[in-house]
C-alpha cells in the first residue's frame, strides 16, 4: 500500500493452485535501478550484477522468487511466472529478456513486427493455459514390395482451447527402434513429470526452425499459403455422382452470400480471404490416411473447420531434407461452409464447433497390385463426420491435381432414414452379389444418436440402430439391417466401425461382428449366393441390461476377431471392451473387458441355434485364478488353476472387471496377435500427491492371453522365475495423463 498515492494492490489469488502470470514486452534495455533493497529484503537473495548492462540488477532474482515461492501464505500453488517478449531487442537487452524468462519459469519470444507480436501473445497464452499437444494418433504404411513399414510417421495433433475453434496440426518424424526422430535424426520426445512431450529443440518436418512441444508451429499448417492454396466445395445442393468440384473465389458467382450463411458480398469476400489465410484447425478424432502415386506419397488429413487437406509427403526421404508438406488441394462439403463465419468469429463461448471429425478409409483399384496409384487406376476416399453431422463424403482423388466429388450420403433421408451421426468408418471389402458376381463394397455402421449422452439407464434410439452396405464406386445403397429386420432387439445406434472377416480366405467377406450402445454383440452372416435379401444376423451377447446405470455398458469400438483352435475344437474369439466414450470422467458404470467364444466357425452355419451369451455365462477372469491359483501350499495352487481353466472352459469365454473405483473403462479398440491381447484403458480418478496435479487420469496398455486372460509378460520386475504372473502383471500404466 503506498502511502502518497493512498492505491492497493488487490491480489486476484484467492485460493489454493491458482497461478498467475507476467509478460513482460520490452524494446530496449533496462535504464535505471530503484528498488534493490525491496527486492533483497522480499527475497533474501544477493543480487548480481547484470553482465553487459549497468542497470537491471536483482531483476532475475526478483522473478526466480516469485516462480518458485507461493506468494500468498497458506495456499499452495499460487507462483508467479514470468515469460518476456523483445520487440526489435537485440544484443545484451535480448540477453536479459532471456534470463528474467528463464529464472522466471516462462519462455522469451522476439518479435520484429505486429504479426510476431501476434504469435508471441498466442504462443504464452497456450502455454499458460494447459499442455501444448495432444495427438490422435500415428499414421505409417506398409511397403508391399518389402512387407516392411515406412519409417516416418505422421500424427494429427490440436490444442484445446476455451475459444469455440481449437488449433491444430498435422506433423511428421522418423521412427527408430528407439523412438521417434526429428527431420535432423535427434531424438525427439524427452519425458518430463513422468509425462511424455516433444523436446524444445525437436523440429518436424517440413519445419524451417525448431517447433517442439507447440501445435500451431511449423508442420503441414506452417506451410499453407494463402496465394498458392486451391480449396474446392461443390454449388450443386443435388451434387450429381461424379460431378467437378468448385473452386472457392471472391469472384466465382456460384459462391454466394447465402452459401456461405452472411447477410452480403462483403462479408463474404472477407470470409472467403479469411479461409485462405487460416491455418489448420483441430483434427480432433479423425486420423489421416497416406496414399502413394506414382511421383508422390499424399496424406489426406481433415479438421473440424471442415476442410480435407492433401498434403505432399514425398519429402522428407531423409534426416535434414526440410521440402515437402505443401498442400495440393482442400476440401470443404457445402454443409460446412456456413460454420466458417463462427471459425472466424471464434468467440469464447460455449460450443467447440465440429467439422470433417469422422474416420477415413479409401479404395484403390489397384490393377496391377502394386500398391501404387498408377496407369490411370482409380482410388476414392471415405469420410465421415462424427459430431460435425450425418453425412458420408467420397472424393475421386484418382488425380490429387483435380479432385473430384465421386458422391455423398445424406442422413435422415431415403434409403438412409436411420443414419446418425457418421461416426463408423466405412470398411471397403468384397462380397457376392447378384447371383455371385464379386462386388466392391463399402460397410459401416448406423452412426450414433447424441441422445445417448445423457441416458443414464439403456435407452432405445431413434437412429444409428442400422449396418448399411453400398456401392464402394458410385455409393448406390445395396442392404441394411434394421430392427424391423432381422431383429426387432436391433434398437440402440451402432457408431463403432463394423469388424468384417472373412472365414474361409477366399478373399470374400462373409461375416461380420459389431458391438451397439446398448451392450450387445451382433454377428451377420452374409450370403455367399449374392442375395442380399438371405444376409441373416442374430445377438451374439447382451451384456446390459434396462435396470441400474451401473449396468449400462456401451461399446464405441469395434470387437478383434482371431480364429482359435481351443480344447474343444475351433472358435471365433470376439474381443470387446465397455467404456462410456461421451462421459469418459464418469465412473458410474461397472466396465468390462470381455472375450466371447463364437464356436459356429463354418461359413453360413446356422445362427438359430445359438444362445445369447449373458454376464453369467461367462467366466470372471479378474482374480488371475487361472495364473495364480487362490493361495495355499504349492498343491493347493495347482489344483485351484486346474478347477479355473475347467471352469473357463465350460463357459462361453471370459470377462476382466475394469477397476470400479477408478471408473476404469475401455476406450480404444483393442489388437490380437500372437494368441495375445493388447488393448489400453483409462482411469479419471488417477489421484496423486500434488494438491494442485489435478486428475487428469491414468492410461493403461494390457497384455494377456487370448484365450484365458493370463498375463504374458513382467512389466515391473518383481517376479521370479519360480512363481507365476500376478494379476497386476496384465498391465503397465503409461507415462502421462489423459486418454
Amino acid at each position: 500500500q503506498s502511502k502518497w498515492l493512498g492505491a492497493k494492490y488487490n491480489t486476484p489469488i484467492t485460493t489454493n493452485c491458482t497461478p498467475s502470470f507476467i509478460i513482460l514486452l520490452s524494446d530496449g534495455e533496462p535504464t535505471r535501478n530503484g528498488a534493490e533493497w525491496k527486492i533483497k529484503n522480499l527475497t533474501g537473495a544477493d543480487c548480481a550484477d547484470v553482465p553487459g548492462l549497468p542497470y537491471g540488477k536483482c531483476g532475475p532474482e526478483l522473478v526466480e522468487y516469485l516462480a518458485n515461492n507461493d506468494q500468498i501464505n497458506g495456499l499452495p500453488g499460487t507462483t508467479v511466472s514470468t515469460y518476456t517478449i523483445g520487440f526489435g531487442v537485440d544484443g545484451v537487452g535480448k540477453d536479459y529478456l532471456e534470463l528474467l524468462a528463464e529464472k522466471g519459469n516462462g519462455v522469451f519470444y522476439p518479435a520484429s513486427n505486429a504479426t510476431d507480436l501476434e504469435e508471441a501473445f498466442d504462443l504464452i497464452i497456450d502455454s499458460i493455459t494447459g499442455d501444448n499437444e495432444t495427438f490422435t494418433g500415428l499414421v505409417t504404411t506398409i511397403r508391399a514390395s518389402t512387407l516392411s513399414s515406412d519409417n516416418r510417421v505422421f500424427m494429427n495433433m490440436f490444442k484445446p482451447g476455451d475459444t469455440r475453434s481449437w488449433k491444430g496440426n498435422t506433423k511428421g518424424y522418423f521412427i527408430s527402434q528407439s523412438g521417434l526422430l526429428d527431420t535432423n535424426g535427434s531424438e525427439a520426445v524427452v519425458i518430463v513429470d513422468d509425462a511424455e512431450r516433444f523436446k524444445d529443440s525437436a523440429q518436424s518436418f517440413w519445419s524451417d526452425n525448431p517447433d517442439g512441444n507447440f501445435v500451431e508451429l511449423g508442420g503441414a499448417s506452417g506451410e499453407l499459403n494463402a496465394g498458392s492454396r486451391d480449396i474446392y466445395t461443390y454449388v450443386d445442393a443435388a451434387a450429381p455422382s461424379n460431378s467437378s468440384l468448385t473452386l472457392i473465389t471472391t469472384s466465382e458467382t456460384s459462391i454466394t452470400p447465402s452459401l456461405m450463411g452472411v447477410a452480403d458480398s462483403t462479408e463474404k469476400d472477407a470470409l472467403i480471404d479469411w479461409l485462405y489465410n487460416s491455418k489448420m484447425a483441430d483434427p480432433l478424432h479423425a486420423k489421416p490416411v497416406l496414399i502413394s502415386y506414382e511421383n508422390k506419397d499424399v496424406l489426406f488429413s481433415m479438421t473440424n473447420e471442415g476442410l480435407m487437406h492433401a498434403i505432399d509427403t514425398t519429402h522428407p526421404t531423409g534426416f535434414n531434407d526440410h521440402d515437402g508438406g505443401s498442400e495440393l488441394f482442400a476440401f470443404i462439403p457445402q454443409a460446412l461452409l456456413s460454420q466458417l463465419k463462427d471459425h472466424k468469429a471464434n468467440l469464447n463461448t460455449s460450443g467447440h464447433l465440429y467439422g470433417l471429425d469422422g474416420p477415413i478409409s479409401y479404395y484403390h483399384a489397384d490393377t496391377n497390385k502394386d500398391h501404387i496409384v498408377n496407369n490411370g487406376e482409380k482410388v476414392y476416399l471415405y469420410f465421415g463426420m462424427r459430431r460435425g453431422g450425418n453425412h458420408y463424403y467420397a472424393l475421386d482423388v484418382s488425380d490429387p491435381s483435380a479432385p473430384k466429388l465421386a458422391w455423398r450420403i445424406d442422413g435422415g433421408v431415403g434409403n438412409f432414414t436411420e443414419l446418425g451421426q457418421t461416426w463408423s468408418r466405412m470398411i471397403p471389402t468384397t462380397v457376392k452379389w447378384s447371383g455371385g458376381v464379386n462386388k466392391k463394397v463399402l460397410i459401416f455402421g448406423g452412426g450414433y444418436d447424441t441422445d445417448q449422452d445423457d441416458h443414464d439407464k439403456r435407452t432405445a434410439d431413434d437412429v444409428g440402430n442400422a449396418v448399411f452396405m453400398v456401392d464402394a464406386v458410385t455409393g448406390s445403397f445395396l442392404w441394411k439391417a434394421t430392427n424391423n429386420n432381422p431383429s426387432n432387439k436391433m434398437k440402440y445406434s451402432i457408431p463403432a466401425d463394423i469388424t468384417v472377416i472373412d472365414s474361409d480366405d477366399d478373399r470374400i467377406a462373409d461375416r461380420l461382428y459389431f458391438g451397439d450402445m446398448g451392450g450387445q454383440i451382433w454377428r451377420f452372416d452374409l450370403d455367399q449366393a449374392g442375395n442380399g435379401a438371405n444376409i441373416t444376423g442374430f445377438r451374439l451377447a447382451d451384456l446390459a441390461d434396462n435396470g441400474d446405470q451401473k449396468d449400462n455398458r456401451r461399446f464405441y469400438s469395434p470387437p478383434s476377431v482371431a480364429k482359435i483352435r481351443g480344447n474343444s475344437g475351433f472358435y471365433y474369439a470376439v474381443a470387446i471392451g465397455s467404456g462410456f466414450r461421451a462421459h469418459p470422467l464418469s465412473s458410474a458404470i461397472d466396465d468390462y473387458f470381455y472375450m466371447i467364444r463364437d464356436t459356429n466357425v463354418n461359413v453360413g452355419a446356422p445362427s438359430s441355434s445359438w444362445s445369447i451369451v449373458k454376464e453369467g455365462d461367462l467366466y470372471d477372469i479378474t482374480a488371475n485364478v487361472i495364473g495364480e491359483g487362490s493361495g495355499g501350499s504349492a498343491s493347493d495352487i495347482a489344483a485351484a488353476r486346474a478347477a479355473a481353466k475347467i471352469d473357463l472352459e465350460n463357459e462361453n469365454g471370459w470377462k476382466l472387471k475394469l477397476e470400479e473405483d477408478d471408473g476404469e473403462k475401455s476406450l480404444s479398440p483393442s489388437l490380437i496377435f500372437d494368441f495375445k491381447l493388447a488393448f489400453t484403458t483409462f482411469s479419471p480418478n488417477s489421484g496423486g500427491n500434488n494438491v494442485c496435479g489435478g486428475s487428469g487420469g491414468k492410461g493403461r496398455f494390457y497384455l494377456i492371453n487370448l484365450e484365458d486372460g493370463t498375463p504374458v509378460k513382467d512389466f515391473y520386475d518383481d517376479t521370479t522365475p519360480d512363481h507365476n504372473l500376478t494379476a497386476e502383471n496384465r498391465y503397465k500404466t503409461v507415462p502421462g495423463m489423459g486418454i
